[in-house]
């Protein structure tokens, strides 16, 4: 993993979904937004091409190809997602065809549907990521609280070497004072989607993050409750769940449904609300050690940088 410094480039990347007119708009801001903090961005100016893939910001080859250019670039340390959506996943049988041992030097930045890289990075190359709001949302324009962003380029940067989130007790954990383990998942279709495949998610000794967004609380039920029964999270230490935003007309649905997963599992589940698609979406270090401490029905979450 390398550490954001000065003298070093961020690649912004489009693995994912985006338009032209977004990206056009919004990148002549975060070139001054980080530009004034010292940082310099690199980027190819055609990132995005409406209509050149039906789903997604430009061709699977083309974002292939830009990834695999951001990952051999040795000026760059930090390769950050401009956005999430969809298509990341087309990546992957690319990526397997491709030596890019050169990016265990550099790490990578984002989340939703680059929980897909994540986890192929994690099982391949072993280096550590971080599930953290997309380069966009680091606009001045847009919601997310200046202390998450204080706090993402601090992490990035090396001048905070741990992340504490607040976390409630889901489940029984009276056995247990604390838990150790390594960070890893992210959204949770993208978690579930990795079954099956080569570079499926590997839950063995780890804390298992898990959320989504704009979809109807039984989907994701049902998404949970596979994942429980295909045995994915067997040896996993503890499932840590965010926020659900669920499209349903029930207001308390989010809160009735996470209820609903620990009676599926006897893994000790936990939840935040510190971490979705939010404003206030903090970082997390992904393939990082990490202990749970728990008092009662409270507990707290510790991941080492």
């Amino acid at each position: 993993m390398a550490y954001l410094n000065k003298e070093d480039k961020i690649s912004v990347v489009m693995t994912s979904s985006g338009s032209e007119e977004v990206f056009n708009q919004a990148m002549p801001l975060l070139n001054k937004y980080f530009d004034e903090m010292g940082y310099q961005l690199s980027y190819k100016s055609d990132l995005a091409k409406d209509g050149a893939d039906l789903f997604s910001a430009n061709s699977d080859e083309y974002r292939l190809n830009s990834f695999i250019e951001a990952a051999n670039d040795p000026e760059t340390s930090l390769i950050w997602a401009f956005r999430g959506g969809y298509g990341a996943i087309k990546l992957l049988p690319g990526l397997d065809e491709t030596n890019i041992d050169v990016i265990k030097n550099k790490t990578l930045v984002g989340f939703s549907d680059l929980t897909a890289l994540h986890i192929y990075l994690h099982n391949r190359y072993n280096i550590k990521t971080f599930h953290a709001p997309v380069i966009a949302q680091m606009l001045p324009t847009r919601t997310t609280p200046k202390v998450v962003k204080d706090e993402i380029l601090s992490v990035l940067a090396g001048t905070q070497k741990e992340v504490e989130l607040d976390l409630t007790v889901l489940s029984n954990h009276a056995h247990q004072t604390h838990i150790e383990g390594i960070t890893e998942g992210g959204n949770l279709e993208l978690v579930k989607c990795s079954l099956g495949t080569k570079w499926e998610i590997n839950c063995n000794n780890k804390i298992i993050f898990l959320e989504e967004v704009n979809d109807q609380a039984y989907r994701y039920d049902r998404s949970f409750f596979h994942l429980v029964n295909s045995k994915a999270f067997a040896g996993a230490k503890a499932i840590i769940l965010g926020r659900f935003s669920c499209v349903d007309n029930d207001k308390e649905i989010e809160d009735k449904l996470i209820k609903e997963f620990p009676k599926y599992t006897n893994i000790p589940i936990f939840r935040s609300l510190e971490f979705g698609h939010i404003d206030h979406n903090r970082i997390i270090p992904l393939n990082c050690s990490a202990k749970i401490i728990i008092s009662n029905e409270i507990a707290k979450i510790i991941i080492e940088v």
